[in-house]
């Protein structure tokens, strides 16, 4: 390619402004042999190109009328090969901009009626000097070839806008004029470029999925797609016992991105093998022979979950369906595909938020992952790596490109083998696996391309959670016998566990039950009778010809017994299964579900993004029992109030490593940053895990500072297998990223483990510091108030009232609350017996210093005073009682939210209301439960006209002596005085610190009546208190609770006495600075 001849036809363009469009066609088609004269094209394919280009306007074509245009003929200015080429004196213009695309639309349909809407077309306007790539799709399929322009849609692919001759436009313009005109490859392949083209809010998606989802919906009325659906509806729940309705939209989706991803594979080898369009060759794709045949890929079109599709009675459904979407891949240069995750940012688009939210699923940036296997790889010779969580394949494309770089040298045969050993993947979701093995595919295309012998992608759908026999788990039984069970479906079929330990063995076991299975059922279709398979017949012989004489020759001759039963076992109760039509996917289950237990400790680095989220967000299913053990074997379940928020990352992360590690192994997780602070992480920060998994943390990069790059904070630890010594571990290395260029956009450091009181985090310090502030438990009886849920069903406003009963309906700041989640807007109107109206105070009535107490929300709950203590009344308790108000009350709640817990248990969970006994205190000092910066005031009244129960927006701490109230309200209010002290050990959120909640009280002293700094701040206290009942006299806005509380707070903090403020502060700080 000559640039310096496009540079000289860029020059020629751009100074004949005048010339019209035949000349400016003339001039750019006489430049072309001597920019590509040095080709790799002959001269006789190059002279083709330029003749195709040049007689264009011989092409006719018949139209049919339209909207834009009611002609019945035209000429394409260009037509060569696949492309259409419509020129224009200046497309800056913009009525001939809109003219070249109405020409554009008319040719294609055209070309359409003639050749049929599925045949390979792509549109392009051009002045010469700017090129529109236009990808054509139909608004709609028509059963006649009758298409007009009215029915074409032009999506813009890409744009080449040239405005200035220097030599960076040379090239680029060079280089997609060789793409598009003599490889007629219109656009290159990228994740942002597929996504758009085939995304959920593409033209293409909208084109076929009803047809995808109509026909899922007709082949679901079949018992084996209603098993593959079933079976995968399991797979989306974690295994749950309660299953929901089967998402049948959702599958419909993840059956469009597996076609798409056999597609996309495909496309990316169409030079090796001259692919069509044609029936035949779409067949091929669907159901995995072109890739057995061709690619010489064994598993990469599996009977899984969406097997069914492969099958004859269903392939010719799809066939017109996927046509018009290998069309548009089949228009992709596909020469750098492996170098980013291609169908990443489509599986994000297409998984529900429910199931982000609910697995943790979310793909990692490629920049990320690059740096992270970099890390992990640089330094290592041979190894085996794992991914046990590798979702769409960003990890596996990155370690394969990697390896494949260090084996470049080797010949495809021995390269294949090498990667193949090297590089694995696990993952719990199906559709992740499958797009994971297409990007397997095309990261390694130009070396699948030359191998002789077939490969199976070493990527497995499993839960790399589960390990038979694991010792952790107290739901496996009969841990030291030497037999194991398999389970699948409803049978259970014991075989000995060494079979287990060989992967090779465990196959052929499989394999060879499923293929016996098959003849079973065969012999039944031809003779109508079942003749099950008699253990007998296995004979030493036939399990030497199915597992091989090494592996049977370690066998003892119970063992060789117990195993032909239970390979007659397993193949009668595949071959019932398959009889039953309720087969075709048990194969791959067994084979993929046991993978872990084959797999483990075998490898030397781990590096993955596991699944973020509590166990406590899970539903009740046993997978949760099973993290539940996990937690409590590594010694990380969470203490205190955390003990519920158990963090899965952390879980998965030491599994893996005791696992799936060989000694002195690697591993990098990407963790939420939360580890760093968050109180629930406390046990993994202490490393309470480490005589269970030696797991030594020797660096961590801090991401907080990196834009846009996951839902919360994230961080990434990198650590071994084995006992670092406690030097070592004290002091992690660490980068503080502030980009994903992690060498040039980081900060070097250290960060060790830092204590406040009986808390702790991972602070920066520098090398040989360690913060340590001494805490106080004088105020640790500050008490979180009750979960007062659903608001808009117990906060009321009272419309009238007698001695006995109160008309209520749903307070008027409920109801307007839009940060409400539960009954968002619902009003309830109706009567209470007045004995269960109570006041509350909540984080929307505190300010600072102070508590408006004339206007507190009042609360409706079953709840009677017994000897001095707060009990909740059942239903059949208040009907026998005759309170019939109350209970039509709570029942219509209840009516509502039929999902939720019984509205009589929700109101005391954790017995937080029953456990208050504020009646014996004067004075009760509330701080906001949430927020970064703490606020405190006093009640006074909490028993007057009504009985008031604590809310869980606030901290609550009784007291009989007013200076002691003033004090805390003192010391909680002077922020600016113990923020730095506090704040390196607040747990951060993607929007900052968040919330302090008991944090503060940790290091207050306890009051002193003789100490004369306590009894300043009590005094300068109270009198920040009245500043601030006449900031509010005269500010009246800022008690209005429809406005938001931050707002009305910063504003009384800003209106209050600088003085004051700066003097209480002061001597806050006094007191504080002992610890």
């Amino acid at each position: 390619m000559n640039y310096d001849y496009c540079l000289r036809m860029i020059r020629a363009l751009l100074s004949s402004p005048d010339s019209n469009e035949a000349q400016k066609k003339e001039l750019f088609i006489s430049y072309l042999r001597n920019i590509f004269a040095d080709d790799n094209l002959s001269s006789e394919e190059i002279e083709s190109k330029i003749d195709n280009l040049s007689r264009g306007a011989e092409t006719y074509v018949s139209t049919l009328p339209s909207t834009t245009n009611q002609s019945t003929k035209g000429f394409i200015d260009t037509f060569s090969g696949t492309i259409v080429i419509e020129f224009k004196k200046d497309l800056k213009n913009i009525a001939l901009y809109n003219e070249a695309i109405n020409g554009l639309k008319k040719y294609i349909a055209s070309l359409w009626n003639e050749s049929g809407v599925e045949s390979s077309f792509g549109a392009i306007s051009s002045d010469g000097l700017n090129w529109y790539v236009w990808r054509p799709v139909p608004s709609e399929i028509l059963d006649k070839p009758e298409y007009n322009s009215d029915l074409v849609k032009l999506e813009l692919a890409e744009k080449v806008e040239i405005s200035e001759a220097n030599e960076a436009n040379s090239r680029h313009l060079t280089h997609f004029l060789h793409r598009i005109l003599f490889k007629e490859n219109l656009t290159q392949v990228s994740s942002e470029n597929l996504k758009r083209d085939f995304g959920l809010n593409s033209n293409l998606f909208s084109l076929v999925y009803e047809q995808i989802l109509n026909i899922v919906k007709q082949a679901s009325k079949t018992t084996e797609v209603d098993l593959a659906i079933e079976l995968w509806n399991k797979q989306q729940t974690y295994n749950a016992i309660n299953i929901p309705s089967i998402d049948i939209e959702a599958y419909a989706k993840q059956t469009y991105l597996l076609i798409l991803s056999r597609l996309m594979v495909a496309a990316n080898f169409k030079e090796k093998d001259t692919l069509d369009n044609k029936d035949d060759t779409l067949k091929d794709i669907l159901n995995g022979e072109y890739f057995y045949n061709s690619l010489k890929l064994k598993n990469f079109v599996d009977y899984d979950f969406f097997g069914w599709i492969a099958q004859d009675d269903w392939v010719y459904e799809f066939i017109p369906i996927v046509r018009p979407l290998f069309h548009n891949l089949l228009t992709y240069d596909f020469s750098n595909s492996g170098q980013e995750n291609l169908v990443q940012l489509i599986y994000d688009e297409m998984l529900p938020e429910s199931r982000k939210s609910e697995l943790g699923q979310t793909s990692t940036p490629s920049d990320l992952v690059d740096s992270v296997i970099s890390n992990l790889f640089a330094d290592e010779s041979e190894f085996r790596y794992l991914d046990p969580a590798c979702g769409c394949g960003s990890f596996i494309r990155s370690a394969l490109s990697y390896v494949k770089i260090k084996y470049q040298d080797y010949g495809p045969n021995e390269k294949i083998r090498i990667i193949k050993n090297a590089v694995t993947g696990i993952d719990i979701d199906p559709i992740a696996v499958i797009l994971s093995k297409s990007i397997w595919a095309i990261t390694l295309a130009d070396i699948i391309k030359d191998i002789e012998e077939p490969v199976e992608i070493p990527i497995y759908h499993a839960d790399s959670l589960f390990i038979t026999g694991d010792s952790m788990l107290s739901h496996q039984k009969d841990l030291d016998t030497q037999t194991t069970t398999i389970m699948f479906d409803d049978s259970a079929i014991e075989i000995p566990k060494r079979t287990l330990l060989n992967m090779d063995v465990f196959d052929s076991l499989i394999e060879w039950s499923n293929t016996k299975a098959k003849t079973i059922k065969e012999k039944y279709e031809l003779k109508g009778n079942t003749q099950l398979l008699d253990p007998k017949s296995i004979t030493e012989e036939t399990l030497v010809n199915i597992l091989g004489s090494d592996f049977c020759s370690e066998l003892s001759d119970s063992e060789k017994e117990l195993l032909a039963n239970g390979v007659a076992s397993l193949v009668n109760n595949l071959a019932e299964r398959m009889i039953q039509d309720r087969d075709g996917i048990w194969a791959f289950v067994l084979s993929n579900n046991y993978r872990p237990s084959l797999l483990a400790g075998n490898f030397d680095i781990i590096a993955t993004n596991p699944p973020w989220l509590t166990i406590s967000s899970l539903p009740n299913v046993p997978y949760k029992d099973q993290l539940k053990s996990l937690s409590k074997a590594f010694k990380v379940n969470p203490r205190g109030a955390t003990f519920l928020h158990s963090e899965i990352s952390t879980i998965f992360a030491l599994h893996n490593v005791k696992h799936f590690l060989k000694e002195d192994g690697k591993a990098a997780f990407i963790m939420p940053r939360s580890i760093f602070d968050a109180d629930n992480h406390q046990p993994f920060r202490e490393r309470k895990f480490n005589e269970l998994v030696p797991f030594g943390i020797r660096e961590i990069w801090d991401l907080a500072d990196v834009e846009n790059l996951f839902k919360l904070p994230s961080c990434v630890l990198f650590g071994e297998k084995n006992n670092l010594n406690t030097e070592k571990l004290s002091y992690i290395y660490s980068h503080f990223v502030s980009s994903l260029n992690i060498e040039d956009g980081s900060e070097n450091g250290y960060l060790t483990l830092c204590t406040l009181a009986d808390k702790n985090a991972w602070l920066k310090v520098d090398y040989d510091e360690r913060i340590h502030v001494e805490g106080h438990e004088a105020y640790n009886s500050f008490r979180e108030g009750a979960d007062l849920f659903p608001r808009t069903g117990l906060f009321v406003d009272i419309l009238e009232e007698s001695q006995s009963i109160c008309k209520i309906t749903t307070a008027d700041s409920e109801v307007k609350n839009t940060n409400n989640k539960r009954l968002k807007g619902i009003e309830f109107k109706g009567f209470t017996e007045r004995q269960y109206i109570f006041q509350t105070v909540t984080s929307n009535n505190l300010l600072p210093f102070l508590i408006p107490e004339n206007a507190l929300p009042n609360v409706v709950l079953p709840v009677s005073e017994i000897d001095d203590r707060l009990m909740i009344l059942n239903e059949d308790e208040l009907i026998d009682k005759g309170h019939t108000h109350i209970h039509k009350w709570l029942q219509n709640i209840n009516k509502k939210e039929p999902t939720k817990k019984d509205i009589y248990e929700a109101v005391n969970y954790r017995n937080k209301l029953t456990n208050q006994d504020y009646k014996q205190y004067s004075y009760l000092v509330h701080c906001g439960a949430g927020g970064s910066i703490p606020c405190a005031g006093i009640q006074r009244k909490h028993f007057s006209e009504y009985n008031f129960v604590a809310d869980q927006t606030t901290y609550v701490y009784g007291t009989n002596d007013e200076n002691e109230a003033y004090y805390l309200i003192g010391v909680i209010n002077a922020y600016e005085a113990f923020s730095n002290t506090i704040e390196p050990f607040q747990a951060r959120g993607d929007f900052g610190t968040r919330h302090i909640h008991k944090l503060i009280y940790k290091i207050i002293p306890e009051f002193d009546i003789n100490n004369q700094v306590h009894n300043e701040i009590v005094t300068l206290a109270k009198q920040l208190e009245e500043n601030a009942m006449q900031v509010v006299e005269e500010n009246e806005e800022i008690t209005n609770v429809y406005i938001r509380v931050q707002n009305r707070r910063t504003r009384l903090r800003n209106a209050l006495n600088e003085n004051l403020k700066n003097a209480l502060n002061s001597k806050v700080l006094q007191i504080l600075s002992a610890n």
